[in-house]
């Protein structure tokens, strides 16, 4: 909300006339200046340095003005109020302010899984590839309530469900997604909307600081489902990281795959980061430790775990001696 006027004008005729803004204007009770415009008159300019008292139509005007402020709506406040109905108080009501009703959340659930917290490391799979069930093959026997979960990913689920049932349906389709998921980014779309993802290191970056904040990408150590959480893979020092948020270390390795990462080099060879051969060098007061250290340090354990074996093998002799 704007004010109609933030500042009182006077003209004064003097020698010349001149436009005088009133620097401190009156507040109205609600804090905000008091919205008067006002054009009169003033021989004397003393008025404003306080050695008279005001003209009576200015403290009138005043008055009103405060019992009855002008405000306008900013063109901002227009655009994001319109379409919204008002209750009897004026105020928008709160269903108008929701995120979306139940027709929406199903119209569009592959937006509302993606738009999830937790769901950045996926990209949008295609529709015409999804349909197309060939590249499901298999993933009917993996996954529980297969159709009505497909339908709810395709946005033509028809069929009314009780509470616990959509509860279902709807875990197994986020599975099955994770699924295709897996597929669809191998592919060249795929692998395109991914390499976008790279680019712009929304997965993360390597921790590692000699890699100088390489972007990863997400790999899974197994391509079965519930075995192996997902990790970052660093092209660079070809290491895997834990990812740093919770929400992301507990997405399933298999909405991925072990092949994804490898696969995009193999098809963008060129954007294959050189391997950086720099090591860290422990150094003690500034000087290199000296090989001979790791060798005496490899010599000793040597001779603790041979004195183990010794150990161990006497004490097998003398429990076979005893009756």
């Amino acid at each position: 909300m704007s004010l109609f006027s933030k500042e009182l004008q006077f003209k004064i005729s003097a020698n010349q006339s001149t436009v005088f803004s009133l620097p401190f204007p009156p507040l109205s009770p609600t804090g905000f200046p008091a919205p008067i415009a006002l054009q009169r008159e003033v021989d004397d300019y003393s008025l404003f340095r306080g050695d008279r008292e005001p003209p009576s139509y200015y403290q009138d005007a005043l008055d009103n003005s405060q019992q009855n402020p002008i405000l306008i709506e900013d063109e901002e406040d227009i655009e994001e109020g319109q379409g919204q109905e008002q209750d009897l108080n004026g105020d928008v009501k709160m269903d108008d302010l929701t995120s979306g009703s139940d027709s929406d959340y199903t119209k569009y659930w592959i937006d509302w899984f993606l738009s999830t917290k937790g769901n950045e490391y996926f990209c949008e799979v295609d529709e015409e590839y999804i349909i197309d069930r060939f590249n499901l093959t298999g993933l009917n026997s993996e996954v529980q309530h297969y159709v009505q979960a497909l339908d709810l990913i395709t946005d033509s689920l028809e069929e009314e469900l009780d509470d616990e049932m959509r509860e279902q349906v709807e875990k197994s389709a986020r599975h099955l997604y994770g699924l295709i998921h897996a597929r669809f980014i191998i592919t060249s779309r795929g692998l395109a909307k991914m390499l976008e993802k790279y680019k712009k290191a929304d997965f993360g970056r390597c921790p590692r600081v000699l890699c100088h904040n390489q972007p990863l990408l997400p790999v899974g150590l197994s391509d079965q489902p519930y075995t192996k959480s997902v990790k970052l893979y660093c092209p660079r020092c070809e290491d895997i990281y834990n990812p740093k948020a919770t929400r992301h270390a507990n997405i399933d390795g298999a909405y991925y795959g072990s092949t994804f990462p490898h696969m995009l080099f193999q098809v963008y060879p060129h954007l294959l980061p050189p391997k950086n051969h720099e090591r860290y060098v422990p150094r003690i007061f500034g000087f290199k430790i000296h090989d001979i250290a790791k060798q005496h340090r490899w010599q000793d354990q040597q001779r603790e775990e041979q004195q183990r074996r010794i150990a161990a093998s006497n004490n097998e002799g003398n429990t076979n001696n005893n009756p």
